[in-house]
């Protein structure tokens, strides 16, 4: 949705039928790309509405290819920002605050300071902070920024990230909250958009994971010039946006360098990402750092193998290794020998991926994830409705 059609957030709230006494979310990200942040306000929308809540979607800059993957009952918003000085996007946004009786913004990533300036205007709402940064142990955050904007709540995706809000004094300990990622069940059986390159025989080895330096590709097109000098069977799928040109250029270049290219596939982004895993026999995350990675948990739900590099909440995910090979970030032989490992046994691929199904099914499943925020809004609020 766009300012020019602001109108029909207006029309379609007026429709809405929420819970009685239910807290009114408005999910604030800064755009609809595909990626781990904004798959999980996509995801975390969805849940909402689909119980009957009313949530809004709003985005602070612009809409994007998961647009396309938001239920219909959720509001939607864009605010259209271009630079970080800019009026029009706040005003717009207490505009919605208004017009929608919001209670609580849930802002995530670096939208939580947009957040805040709304709450400097209306001080009646709440802020929830959702941290998915996957960094913050390498010191690139400076806490005080974030100890300023005080959040009224903090929800992070892993342990790791409250310890860096407790220490940083982000909020005192007991509006500090760990609320690990979920990965929704699909509905509809997968299907593939458009077929798969390379020999359809061939053991594919899959990463679902932005083409960025963060997510260590070139790791990976090391240790998969390992392996498949020892295993001619193998292909690798590179699932993600490329829009990292210098970084997306260099892999390609790596690639041709190492002799890969007839089998390694950048698919791009893909709107079938679920069916390409289904087609898959292994995924693969070779990340220098990470928070709680979906690609995890969306490989749990394909029934997936998998080899992690550990960092971030990767261990967790697998049970401490009992769901899936981890190795240590930049070692490339040993992410080749685990990958090689897996292609060669295929009874362990079938237990692994069993295992790893099980867990993600029973620990990151969206039902309880629905339950602790709305606990945590219902919290945030029961002082300011108590008085009204």
């Amino acid at each position: 949705m766009t300012t020019s059609r602001s109108a029909l957030y207006r029309a379609h709230a007026s429709q809405m039928t929420p819970a009685s006494g239910s807290p009114r979310i408005l999910h604030l990200v800064d755009s609809l790309d595909v990626g781990g942040t904004e798959r999980v306000a996509v995801n975390l929308s969805n849940l909402f509405a689909r119980a009957g809540h009313q949530v809004v979607l709003c985005t602070t800059r612009r809409d994007g290819p998961l647009a396309g993957a938001v239920d219909e009952r959720v509001e939607r918003l864009c605010l259209e920002r271009r630079f970080r000085f800019q009026p029009g996007p706040l005003r717009r946004l207490l505009r919605a605050v208004d017009e929608l009786g919001i209670d609580v913004i849930h802002a995530h990533s670096t939208s939580l300071f947009l957040a805040v300036a709304a709450r400097r205007l209306r001080p009646r709402l709440k802020v929830v902070w959702h941290d998915h940064f996957g960094r913050s142990m390498t010191h690139e955050r400076r806490p005080w920024l974030y100890r300023r904007a005080r959040p009224d709540a903090v929800v992070s995706v892993n342990r790791r990230l409250r310890q860096w809000a407790s220490h940083g004094r982000v909020q005192s300990a007991d509006r500090l909250h760990y609320l690990p990622n979920f990965s929704p069940p699909s509905s509809v059986s997968p299907r593939l958009t458009r077929p798969l390159p390379g020999n359809p025989d061939a053991i594919r080895i899959t990463i679902a994971a932005n083409l960025r330096p963060q997510k260590g590709h070139e790791v990976l097109l090391d240790a998969f010039a390992l392996a498949r000098a020892a295993d001619p069977r193998l292909e690798l799928m590179v699932c993600g946006d490329g829009s990292d040109e210098r970084y997306s250029q260099s892999l390609e270049q790596r690639s041709h360098e190492l002799g890969l290219e007839r089998w390694t596939h950048f698919l791009g982004n893909r709107n079938d990402l679920e069916a390409v895993l289904a087609a898959s026999h292994i995924g693969v995350l070779s990340s220098h750092s990470e928070g709680l990675p979906l690609a995890l948990l969306e490989y749990g739900r394909a029934g997936l193998p998998v080899v992690t590099t550990d960092v971030g909440d990767c261990a967790e995910v697998l049970d401490n290794g009992s769901c899936g090979y981890l190795v240590a970030p930049g070692d490339a032989p040993a992410l080749a020998c685990a990958l090689l490992h897996l292609a060669q046994t295929p009874e362990q691929r079938d237990t692994l991926g069993r295992s790893l199904s099980a867990r993600v099914a029973s620990h990151y499943g969206p039902e309880s994830t629905l339950d602790k925020l709305l606990e945590l809004y219902e919290h945030l609020l029961a002082p300011d409705r108590s008085v009204s």
